[in-house]
């Protein structure tokens, strides 16, 4: 009898019933991300009106994709870019001034700057509208909760309501009664982590008629601090840069807000109090303060907490402040109950049984204390008073690195996978293991590997950028990473068709496989290695198969099919009939031809620049841009995609520089060999629809897919008084502030897509370092299972690696596409019923951008008969893959 494939479960499991305690940032992501999933939510809030306290927020890469993936567009809601960090001491000189437009690219999302009310409005608006994914929640204002019951999931409120559920989730904020109300957490007590902070706000055009204030908001999206050592001010914009957020953090007994006045977070605060406390500060400082409204002024203690141990009892879990109450000192704190949030919603997909809930509850705590913790550890840090010296010490760009390069939904929902496949003993991992098992996967025969002699080759490539915190969950080993940090990475989708092969009778081979650029192995000793990672290969010829998976290469059956025409060629990808991948290459034209005869003179060009490369016209080399950014399919159950990254292009720029929303630190340091910022060099998204900027009520076309744009007709950058992505990196947001609308909805089964402007040069793959090291060869991960004995044993397991061949290739024609489409169709189990789980990997790939896509014919065929064995890994010995 066969397997259950891992996913069945969900078409008979009933909907989750979610008691939902606080209606702030946090508790509104968790309720609309499990609405998403299909779960039945009931949010309760002890405030009449669920209105969020507070001023400014910072959208941080980490966070601002996972609200756009549930549909939440930040600038619809006034949001505007983070551009520029500058820093003055306290006396008034000029310690840096960063842009960071340029650096800023290095993440697939925008760090942006924000009004929580935005926020909360927006999250709360898409919650409860009839419209959307999955029923709408319920929200009870006035509801105060007195008591739970963690092991029945169960409230009661202050009125004498009571109510149940499958689980609770606490959060309600760092001075959480649901914390206080469980054993496990009440003897964790908040105290005063010894500064606290008034926060105020100032429209910017006040300041700017001020003389000795104007130039510190002059220019758009300046975050600008003063410092000194015990005491700063901090401020940035907000709202379509029109109001600026003013924080100032100083020690907590100058204002006595904790001490005297109880455990109480919003305080009155008094303006005479605030200049004195920072009467020693510059004239343009003390001029800021001299504006403020004395009756609006309010001042909170900066409360910390011990580590909580765990975050889960029986079914119920905290999530946000209510977990880890954090420090304002990196901007990160609002992010990470949203990070918090999706993990939840990740880790208890459509289908979850009742039975399953204190698992998946661990799990979530497994997935999320430790990146939680660790940003906490980075805030007290950044919080200490510091000198000059002690500032220049911190690694900036470390802690960038690990808060803004990651992605919780893709981290979860990877992390989930390897519990079920864990759990599931019936289910045997196959190659390529990551994409996860293969339900009764049958063993081929191997066969000795054949040499080939001079054969040719056709190689058709799309070449793509994508997130990088996806990419990697196809890793098989942890040995593997990326060259950059930054979120967004390069990929290719590649066929390769093999003419004149001996091992084949002399007849044609077709293998079409998705490679993962700008790779590192880690060896155990710590020395590093640069490649290409193959991924998944398709081929139809079971002899290659077999004898490739010998080698580790990640081999599987497909029927491939291809198309050639001069100027539109296309390949399809099929089992059984039934077609799952279909890839197009059209308005071809020839870059580079060379005669047969001159085969002896030529050297070969594979791999170096085609920039300025003239067609046969004499024109230049038509240029390959992004098209839309959109997810190729879409599984049941998940997150809409991100279809706008705000100009988000991947060029690696330089270090970029965290929030400090209350803290001073050096500007960021350039990664070694980086002297200066290359250019953006990006231009628009093109095909043919309404931009995602585009006024309400504007009418996208539909072609199999999302709405794409046009490059016909009028400028697409400017259109009913909105500003939309334009050339030079312009960022888009609707002009005067435009009110909240739903955000727009993207249907799926999206073609990867990229199109050609007016002719000019090409633009190659973009660099995220100044001088990235050059990629040797090509990586694949050689696994064997055990035959007999104890399921999910392990023969073999370990990293194989293929130099670049001694002798190049030789290139007899070049092709290059204007406009490139892949679309992947996952299909389910019963039509795929090996193939399934990859074509859903693939499907579900995020595309930021086309770079390349052509058609390249020559002579020379890779010797995979050169694989070798990096190093170590399983072998000779049963081993559980766990």
């Amino acid at each position: 009898m066969g397997s259950v494939p891992v996913n069945r479960v969900q078409e008979v499991a009933q909907p989750l019933r979610i008691l939902i305690v606080g209606a702030g940032i946090g508790g509104l992501t968790a309720a609309l991300a499990l609405r998403q999933q299909g779960h039945e939510i009931t949010l309760f809030e002890k405030t009449e009106d669920a209105k969020e306290v507070g001023a400014a927020m910072h959208l941080v890469p980490n966070c601002n994709g996972l609200l756009r993936r549930l549909g939440i567009r930040p600038e619809t809601f006034g949001a505007n870019l983070q551009e520029v960090m500058t820093e003055y001491s306290y006396t008034g000189e000029l310690r840096f001034s960063v842009p960071l437009r340029e650096a800023n690219k290095r993440w697939a999302y925008p760090w942006q700057l924000c009004h929580r009310y935005g926020l909360h409005e927006a999250l709360k608006s898409a919650v409860l509208s009839k419209e959307g994914d999955g029923p709408p929640a319920v929200l009870k204002v006035s509801s105060r909760v007195v008591s739970a019951d963690a092991k029945f999931a169960s409230i009661t409120l202050e009125n004498g309501q009571s109510f149940s559920g499958d689980l609770v989730l606490g959060a309600d904020g760092v001075g959480s009664t649901m914390r206080k109300m469980t054993p496990e957490w009440q003897d964790f007590k908040l105290f005063d982590s010894g500064k606290s902070a008034f926060r105020f706000l100032l429209p910017r055009q006040q300041l700017l008629d001020n003389p000795l204030t104007s130039k510190y908001v002059e220019t758009d999206g300046n975050f600008v601090g003063w410092a000194a050592n015990d005491r700063r001010i901090v401020s940035y914009p907000c709202m379509n840069n029109t109001v600026m957020n003013y924080v100032c953090i100083h020690p907590s007994n100058l204002s006595q807000t904790y001490h005297d006045r109880g455990n109480e977070y919003n305080q009155k605060g008094t303006k005479e109090t605030l200049l004195d406390i920072y009467d020693s500060f510059e004239p343009g400082a003390k001029a800021v303060l001299e504006m403020v409204n004395g009756d609006d002024l309010r001042v909170w203690p900066l409360l910390d907490m011990a580590t909580l141990p765990t975050w889960v009892s029986g079914r119920l879990a905290l999530l946000g402040d209510a977990a880890h109450p954090f420090l304002p000192h990196q901007g990160q704190g609002g992010a990470v109950a949203i990070e918090d949030a999706i993990s939840v919603a990740a880790l208890l997909p459509s289908g979850t049984t009742r039975a399953d809930i204190t698992e998946r509850l661990k799990l979530y705590e497994t997935c999320r204390q430790d990146r939680a913790h660790k940003i906490q550890d980075y805030t007290r840090i950044m919080g200490t008073n510091l000198d000059d010296q002690a500032r220049k010490k911190l690694n900036m760009e470390k802690f960038s690195g690990f808060n803004f390069g990651h992605d919780e939904w893709h981290h979860s929902k990877n992390e989930l996978k390897k519990y079920l496949q864990a759990k599931n003993q019936a289910l045997i991992l196959r190659q390529p293991i990551g994409f996860g098992a293969i339900p009764s996967y049958k063993q081929n025969v191997y066969g000795p590997s054949l040499p080939g002699v001079d054969s040719s080759f056709t190689r058709f490539s799309i070449r793509f950028t994508s997130a990088r915190t996806y990419l990697q969950t196809l890793f098989p080993s942890s040995s593997f990473s990326f060259v950059s940090p930054g979120t967004v990475a390069e990929a290719s989708f590649q066929n390769t068709t093999l003419d004149g092969m001996s091992s084949f009778g002399g007849g044609e081979e077709d293998s079409f496989g998705l490679w993962i650029h700008g790779v590192q192995y880690t060896r155990s000793d710590g020395t590093q290695i640069n490649g290409t990672f193959l991924a998944a290969l398709f081929e139809s010829q079971a002899d290659s198969i077999s004898m490739g998976k010998e080698l580790g290469m990640p081999k599987l059956f497909s029927d491939i099919h291809v198309h050639r025409r001069r100027e539109n060629s296309h390949i399809s990808l099929s089992w059984r009939g039934a077609e799952f991948i279909r890839a197009s290459w059209k308005e071809l034209a020839v870059v580079q031809e060379l005669s047969l005869d001159r085969i002896g003179e030529s050297q070969s060009i594979s791999g170096k620049s085609w920039e300025g490369t003239e067609l046969p016209n004499g024109n230049p080399q038509p240029m390959i841009h992004r098209g839309p950014p959109s997810f190729l399919s879409q599984l049941n159950g998940n997150f809409p995609p991100s279809r706008d990254l705000l100009d988000q292009s991947p060029p690696f720029a330089s270090a970029t520089s965290l929030p400090t929303n209350g803290h001073t630190y050096p500007p960021p340091s350039m990664p070694d060999g980086l002297s200066s910022f290359p250019p953006n060099g990006v231009l628009p998204l093109t095909p043919n629809s309404t931009p995602p900027f585009a006024p309400k009520g504007t009418s996208p076309a539909r072609l199999n897919g999302p709405p794409r744009f046009a490059i016909n007709g009028p400028p697409p950058w400017v259109q009913n008084g909105h500003n939309l992505p334009t050339p030079n990196g312009t960022p888009p947001f609707p002009s005067n502030g435009s009110p909240f609308r739903p955000p727009f909805r993207p249907s799926f089964n999206a073609p990867l897509s990229g199109e050609a402007h007016p002719p000019g040069p090409i633009r190659g793959p973009p660099q995220f370092q100044a001088n990235p090291p050059p990629e040797a060869g090509i990586f694949m991960y050689h696994y064997v299972p055990s035959v007999g004995g104890q399921r999910g044993a392990v023969d073999a397991e370990y990293a194989v690696f293929v130099p670049k061949p001694s002798k190049p290739e030789i290139i007899l024609e070049r092709r290059v596409a204007k406009t490139a489409d892949v679309k992947v169709q996952p299909r389910d189990w019963e039509t795929l019923p090996t193939l399934h789980h990859v074509a859903q990997g693939l499907a579900d790939i995020p595309i930021f951008e086309v770079l390349k896509a052509e058609i390249v014919k020559g002579r020379g065929v890779e010797d995979w008969g050169r694989a070798e064995r990096i190093e170590g890994g399983v072998d000779s010995k049963i081993q559980k893959r766990v």
